[in-house]
Formats: C-alpha cells, structure tokens, sequence
C-alpha cells in the first residue's frame, strides 16, 4: 500500500514533457509534495499508536515528543494527535476478573488557556504543544501513565533515495505527480502549465468560487479517506464517556 519515489519521478518526467531534470532535484519535489499532503490528509499507513508513558508527578511539562513516539519515529514531525488518553491507575490486561482501565480522553487546549491550570495540581484532563513539546494540566498529583494516537510525516532518507517509500494510498501517486510537478514547473517558470497542474489537483477556480455549483473538481475532491468510508457505511454511535472524578 505504498509506491517510490522514483516511480513518482517517472511519472514528474512525463508529466514536463520529458524535460531534463536531474534525480536530485526532481526527489525533492517529490519529498516536499508528499509532506505538504500528509499535514492535511488522514492516511492510515501513517497514523501510529505511542507507547504507554509515566507523566511525572507534579510536573506539567515540557515533555518532548519522542517520549510518546514509537523508537522509530524518533525525531519526525507529529503531523497531528489524534487522541490522547490518560489512565486513573497504571493499566493492566483486560481479562474476564479485570473489565476495566479507568481513564479519560484528555482534551486539547491553547496553551493560554491552561497557563493557571499548569501551575495547579489535580487530575490531568489537558494536553497542548507550545514550541514542540508537551504540556499538561492539570500538573499530575499522581505520576499517571498516558499515551496517545498519532499521524506522522513521511520519513526520508537525507538526500533522498529513489527507493524510499511514499506511505499513502496507491490512488494518490497521481496526486503526488501532479503536485510535485507543479513544484518543477514553477521552479522551470512554466507558470501557465503549474496553473494547470494545481488545477488538476484541486479543482478549476470557478468549482471553488461556486462551492461546487459549477466547474470541475480535482483530484483530491474525487478522493475519500478510510475514515470517511467507514462512517459512510457504519451506523453511528454514541461514545462511551468517562468523567474526571474533579469537578472542573
């Protein structure tokens, strides 16, 4: 479920007319296509579930990312936190004498708003980034174990390699072409033929001015995430809430 990126090169070359474009620089285009894509679009070849961490007690933060990142994702980017779960106590396997792990999903906050709430101790039920690292709140009264559920970038050798592998979805190499292509072509000032290319991608400027009344979308519109497709074809339901035993 993952294509190259020479084969996204092959398809660059073609789509410039065969103009000549040396590895080095075609990669890159490619390399910064496919991160600008995964910051915005759900894939699930990236998304990943931490491990679970002991918070230290008394102490909001900062924690830096790799602590709730699997070792080998050690110094990507989190293109976004999904979930963040905290347990009462420290989780042990569910079995038929043990129904439970007592816990909350924390809740996302601006860091302005829990700067009180850092320098407070009580149940932990915040989390935020502030200068790419961690922050909770309240400050833990108990060293709680947490982990989270996140999507992160594409990794890439450093230059990049032919043979690293894109993880998104075989229906997207079109998208990454085209995308990456529109990078040559402005890179080229072939202005008019990246108009056309980002076009492709994301729709004529009459389907965006009309929201889709009139015009043509691209790409990416005609392209549904997995998640999407299983709302679409699953009843939904309603989510099980566990509450903090403070009041807030």
């Amino acid at each position: 479920m993952s294509f190259t990126v020479s084969q996204v090169f092959t398809d660059v070359q073609e789509y410039l007319s065969g103009r000549n474009i040396s590895t080095t620089q075609g990669y890159e285009w490619v390399r910064k296509s496919v991160l600008e894509l995964s910051e915005t679009y759900k894939f699930p070849t990236l998304q990943v579930t931490g491990p679970t961490v002991q918070l230290t007690i008394y102490n909001p933060g900062p924690y830096n990312y790799n602590l709730f990142m699997q070792p080998g994702d050690a110094g990507l980017e989190i293109e976004c936190i999904d979930s963040f779960f905290i347990y009462y106590q420290q989780p042990v396997s569910l079995s038929g004498s043990n129904g439970e792990n007592a816990g909350l999903l924390m809740k996302f906050k601006t860091i302005d708003s829990i700067e009180l709430s850092t320098n407070i101790t009580g149940q932990t039920i915040f989390w935020t980034r502030f200068q790419g690292q961690i922050y909770f709140a309240f400050a833990p009264i108990m060293p709680y174990y947490v982990y989270c559920r996140y999507r992160k970038e594409n990794k890439f050798s450093s230059p990049v390699s032919g043979t690293d592998p894109i993880l998104l979805p075989n229906t997207w190499q079109d998208i990454v072409g085209y995308a990456a292509a529109e990078r040559g072509a402005m890179s080229l000032d072939l202005n008019d033929r990246a108009d056309k290319f980002h076009t492709k991608i994301y729709g004529d400027p009459k389907w965006q001015a009309t929201g889709g009344t009139e015009g043509a979308p691209g790409l990416i519109f005609m392209r549904t995430s997995q998640e999407q497709r299983d709302k679409q074809n699953s009843g939904i339901s309603m989510r099980l809430m566990m509450r903090s035993p403070q009041n807030v």
